[in-house]
């Protein structure tokens, strides 16, 4: 399968999807033209998945998450995803992984490719660590 063009089932219709099918940002308020290339939609999976909602954003409104291995994701998947994830840690844990992932967003607007990976690895390294979680000493 190609990804120019092709049907996915979100929200229960058929619609068409690929990097040929124009579209404008998901976001309310937002015009920016994009198409529904990977690159632009939320979460891991046209039509939605557990990572994401299936909408297509322009890169102003699609956000990095948390994780390495989690894909980027519109505002509100991504509160629903960090207010999940974030809820054991310590608040100095979430102090230093909000610092990198504001890290990380800095170097992708920058062009910065290996500082976003060296942020998110950071994040991530965090984000493992037994310490970093409330009630482990």
């Amino acid at each position: 399968m190609g990804y120019g063009y092709y049907l996915v089932h979100r929200n229960g219709q058929q619609i068409e999807a690929g990097y040929l099918v124009p579209d404008i940002c998901n976001e309310d308020d937002c015009y920016q033209e994009i198409d529904r290339g990977l690159d632009c939609l939320c979460g891991r999976q046209p039509g939605g998945d557990e990572y994401g909602c299936g909408g297509y954003y322009c890169d102003s409104h699609l956000y990095f998450s948390r994780r390495v291995d989690e894909p980027e994701m519109c505002k509100r998947c991504l509160a629903a995803a960090d207010a999940e994830a974030m809820a054991s840690y310590t608040p100095e844990a979430v102090a230093l992984i909000e610092d990198a992932t504001t890290q990380a967003e800095a170097a992708y607007k920058d062009g910065d490719r290996e500082g976003v990976v060296a942020e998110r690895r950071k994040a991530d390294i965090i984000m493992n660590n037994p310490r970093s979680r409330e009630g482990v000493t």
